[in-house]
């Protein structure tokens, strides 16, 4: 029968890689990278609003904040909306020094969660990647500011995008239309940035082979599947946030992100766990 020989085929390579998530500890790494990159969040919005006070008026900000209201539920409204304030009002030179300092912390927990995703890599093709101290946070620099970039334009698109959308008040048909291709372009970029990372930070095997293009595409495949997943998922909080919250409070947000992060964390090294099984499964052949 072709579906025996298909599962007599996989079986073993989906087990091995399942023995070596656990083996490997990738989701204590995870939760490693989701700790930090939760981390390098509150810094980040802290830089983004001593930067906007000190080329803005502060008594303008009332203003821009209604922006927000309907978009965000209303506890996560007030908190952001009197941090705001208290930081715009403070005096011009502690916020140049709030600014200097933000952007420190946003670099330092940024380039912790890079680090051990990097480690990560290391881990599932079982060698130690000695790489110099300055390539080696050249490296977790680079990926830094991508992985900001990305992840702030992420959470743009998956929280903000819905109500937008439901605000033009299109259609039930082009709403869906916008809200697949949406996803769509969520799974294509993530797909894309997995994929370079795997191609920068998991060049070689522990033989030293260098491992070819076309067998990082699965593992950065089955990453971004398990990513839009989790992402669908997330979504899906944020539309019931009031429900949550009832459990929660107010630290119902701040649990989902850090969630959101710990499974993006762990889809990133699944996917490098199943590249490394493939690599394995062709050296034996």
């Amino acid at each position: 029968m072709p579906f025996y020989g298909l599962y007599q085929r996989v079986e073993k390579p989906v087990s091995r890689v399942f023995a070596s998530i656990g083996n490997d500890n990738i989701g204590l790494i995870a939760a490693g990278v989701a700790f930090f990159a939760f981390l390098s969040i509150f810094p980040a919005i802290a830089l983004a609003l001593t930067i906007w006070g000190l080329f803005n008026d502060p008594d303008q900000l009332g203003n821009h904040l209604t922006l927000l209201r309907g978009i965000v539920p209303q506890d996560a409204f007030d908190l952001i909306a009197n941090q705001m304030i208290r930081i715009a009002e403070s005096q011009e030179g502690k916020l140049s020094w709030g600014a200097i300092v933000s952007l420190v912390l946003v670099l330092w927990s940024s380039s912790r969660a890079i680090n051990a995703l990097l480690s990560a890599m290391s881990v599932t093709i079982k060698k130690d990647h000695q790489r110099g101290f300055v390539r080696q946070n050249l490296l977790a620099l680079g990926f830094t500011v991508g992985g900001i970039f990305f992840a702030l334009l992420s959470i743009t698109i998956i929280g903000a995008f819905p109500p937008i959308i439901a605000a033009l008040r299109l259609g039930a048909f082009t709403d869906a239309l916008l809200h697949t291709f949406r996803w769509l372009t969520m799974f294509a970029l993530f797909f894309g940035a997995v994929y370079a990372f795997y191609r920068i930070a998991h060049p070689r095997t522990a033989d030293g082979e260098r491992i070819r293009p076309k067998r990082l595409w699965p593992g950065a495949l089955l990453g971004a599947v398990i990513w839009l997943m989790a992402s669908i998922g997330f979504s899906l909080y944020l539309s019931h946030f009031e429900v949550y919250n009832e459990t929660f409070g107010s630290l119902g947000a701040a649990i989902a992100l850090m969630m959101w992060f710990w499974i993006s964390a762990f889809a990133i090294c699944v996917g490098a766990e199943a590249n490394a099984e493939i690599q394995h499964e062709a050296s034996s052949d």
